[in-house]
């Protein structure tokens, strides 16, 4: 918008407001309520700075009027840079510290958003960034609803104030109103973590005063108190990302789980323990540039029609990408319901290992990757306890002479977007021209896991199906956990082929 006319925000909620006074005393309140308001600063701002949208008005705002933000650097790494995200903040301040959040998530991710009341919305300037919702208008709810579940399934970052409204003086110091279920609603339906953010901060005592008169007249004192923050610095508190499995309603009231969200946040205000069960965030990417340098450092062994390379890739010669594919592992791995909780996913074996990597050199990304070791490298260095595998399953003496003539393959991942490609085949091409120069090798071997996405009942019929028709001839491994299979399951297999068989 090029200007704010608080009379015409005023008409618009409140269309016979001063109806029955005479004009000339409107005029008067309107003039005097825009001096204390500063609107014809703003209007001002605006027309110098009109020209500027989304985060670099933000940052023009900040400049004018010396605002600053402090996060640690801890608190920084908590935000994670991609997948679906809720992020829930209380609302100290009423439309500033929705800028700040927006301008300091936008540093680590750009498909940021934030839900927004009509009244922000007319910010054309920052449009960009507003998923519109008023839960007192019914008008336009379906759409707006649908917008914003649009976002999610996208898996943007979704700004949420659950309070809905500025805070206020209440007898235990300035806090939130009773937070709404939306943000609770959202992560449950969604399956979105949620990322609790708390800012510190307050309005002055003239607002707070107005607001026991009326909270309508205080909302609109909001800006004369973005003007009243002049020079001042407001400290960040992040906590970790709360799974979405936390927000199961079907266990537990939303009210409940709303009003434990909202005392989460207060807790880890003050450096306390919170409520909920958290997941470490993953690290940040590896800058694009130190991947590439360190890619094209290795070998290129393969090129496909549809511009990706695979390389055959070291750990000495690229750290950084390692670190990268660690990360890649756990944000994949994590989305079909695996993972393991930590920063990224790598162990000691990434040292040591080579890497098969398949690199988009359009989008400048790690596409896939497949771990793998010649065995007799192992067997000479580290012996037997040097194979990945050998943490899963105890290895018989009979094994060895296999060793010596095999490579040992696992830890693949596809990105996800890349799913439905050509991305898995372009991996074991990679794998094919190693061995086409590797004559040596014989066997290739390897654990292979199975998503917790399949039922327990499925589980057990592939493991009975593979111990049916491909026994081992010897049992050269054997697992340290052992798989159990129901005696429903056995009952069925049994049943199932004893039906075949006589069809």
């Amino acid at each position: 918008m090029n200007h704010i006319s608080i009379k015409e925000i005023i008409y618009a909620k409140s269309p016979g407001f001063l109806s029955n006074y005479p004009p000339f005393l409107s005029d008067i309140f309107f003039a005097f309520l825009n001096r204390i308001l500063f609107i014809p600063r703003i209007n001002r701002f605006l027309l110098e700075h009109g020209d500027k949208t989304g985060i670099e008005f933000i940052e023009e705002l900040f400049d004018q009027l010396d605002i600053s933000y402090r996060i640690s650097s801890k608190d920084r790494e908590k935000i994670p840079s991609e997948g679906k995200l809720i992020i829930v903040a209380n609302h100290p301040l009423g439309g500033l510290d929705g800028l700040i959040i927006l301008k300091m998530i936008s540093e680590v991710r750009n498909d940021v958003r934030i839900i927004a009341n009509d009244v922000l919305l007319n910010i054309r300037n920052l449009s960009e960034y507003f998923l519109p919702f008023d839960l007192l208008s019914k008008k336009d709810l379906k759409k707006n609803y649908q917008l914003i579940t649009e976002a999610i399934k996208k898996d943007f970052a979704i700004i949420i104030f659950p309070a809905g409204e500025v805070a206020r003086p209440t007898f235990r110091g300035i806090k939130d109103k009773k937070w709404n279920k939306g943000a609770v609603y959202f992560a449950d339906k969604f399956q979105a973590p949620v990322l609790p953010v708390f800012i510190k901060g307050r309005n002055s005592f003239f607002f707070y005063f107005t607001s026991l008169l009326s909270k309508k007249l205080s909302m609109f004192l909001l800006p004369y108190e973005l003007f009243n923050k002049r020079n001042k610095v407001f400290d960040l508190k992040i906590g970790h990302p709360i799974s979405p499995k936390a927000f199961n309603t079907k266990y537990q009231r939303i009210e409940f789980l709303t009003k434990s969200l909202k005392k989460h946040l207060y807790l880890i205000s003050k450096n306390k323990k919170g409520i909920f069960e958290i997941e470490k965030n993953i690290i940040h990417p590896v800058s694009t540039k130190q991947l590439r340098s360190e890619l094209f450092s290795n070998q290129l062994i393969g090129e496909t029609t549809d511009f990706k390379k695979i390389f055959l890739v070291e750990y000495d010669k690229s750290k950084n990408v390692i670190k990268e594919i660690a990360r890649l592992r756990e944000v994949t791995f994590r989305k079909v319901g695996e993972g393991t909780g930590s920063k990224k996913d790598s162990d000691k074996f990434d040292k040591h290992y080579k890497h098969i990597v398949l690199w988009d050199d359009i989008q400048l990304e790690i596409v896939g990757s497949y771990r793998f070791v010649e065995g007799n490298f192992i067997m000479d260095n580290f012996g037997v306890e040097g194979f990945y595998s050998s943490t899963l399953f105890k290895f018989d003496n009979g094994i060895k002479p296999y060793l010596l003539n095999a490579i040992e393959l696992g830890r693949s991942f596809i990105q996800s977007k890349y799913w439905n490609s050509m991305a898995l085949d372009y991996l074991w091409q990679g794998i094919g021209k190693y061995l086409t120069t590797n004559h040596k090798i014989r066997y290739l071997f390897g654990p292979v896991s199975m998503s917790n996405n399949y039922s327990s009942e499925a589980k057990d019929l592939i493991i009975q199906f593979y111990s049916k028709w491909f026994p081992p001839q010897r049992m050269l491994v054997s697992p340290y956990n052992s798989y159990l299979i129901s005696d429903e399951s056995k009952s069925f297999f049994r049943k199932s082929f004893q039906l075949r068989r006589l069809q």
